[in-house]
């Protein structure tokens, strides 16, 4: 990931408390089209600023990564792009997974800045042809090489998602209702400007 220069004492010590450990907010994506891969990824994502750029100017001075980059790994065979504002992405073959350094607690409990984020995840689905993202926090214990096989094993493993962000900020981290799926419907119907192909 990139790294994280908050600390307790500075006014993002909200979100990054020290006595507090913080699980961080993941989106996991399905990839349904065949030219999808880093390299085009990081180039769609650099030449395009207004990408989660609420979200960029929230927390712009607590992430040291400044630009989108790649950062591939030859023992994973696994790429991931450092984005600026708390983002990360990993990209494999069927799937992406989206990274924040927002704390999945605050996601689900700050209604403005979950929407911002939201937003931000909305852009890479239409990027990557997926018709929803799957919500949770980086420690879920999910598994499966698309979202029809790790929605399964976390029906499975943890239990239904939540049907509401209010179910989603009640549930128990590792119980039911711990994970959402989310479709866009509403931000659809808005029918704001985003990343294209």
């Amino acid at each position: 990931m990139g790294v994280c220069i908050a600390s307790g004492d500075e006014p993002a010590g909200q979100y990054f408390g020290i006595a507090r450990m913080s699980t961080d907010f993941i989106a996991l994506f399905d990839v349904s089209l065949e030219e999808i891969n880093a390299d085009w990824l990081v180039a769609k994502l650099s030449a395009d600023p207004s990408f989660g750029a609420e979200v960029v100017d929230h927390f712009r001075d607590l992430w040291e990564t400044k630009r989108w980059t790649l950062d591939s790994s030859p023992t994973t065979r696994q790429s991931r792009l450092l984005g600026p504002g708390g983002f990360a992405v990993d990209v494999r073959p069927q799937m992406i997974e989206l990274y924040h350094m927002i704390p999945f607690r605050i996601f689900v409990s700050d209604v403005a800045l979950r929407k911002a984020l939201r937003n931000a995840c909305l852009s890479i689905a239409d990027l990557v042809g997926s018709t929803r993202a799957i919500y949770t926090h980086e420690l879920m214990p999910y598994k499966g090489q698309g979202l029809i096989e790790i929605e399964r094993n976390l029906r499975t493993k943890i239990g239904l998602p939540a049907t509401t962000f209010e179910e989603l900020h009640e549930a128990e981290y590792y119980g039911p209702r711990a994970w959402y799926v989310d479709t866009f419907e509403d931000l659809r119907l808005k029918d704001e400007p985003r990343l294209t192909l």
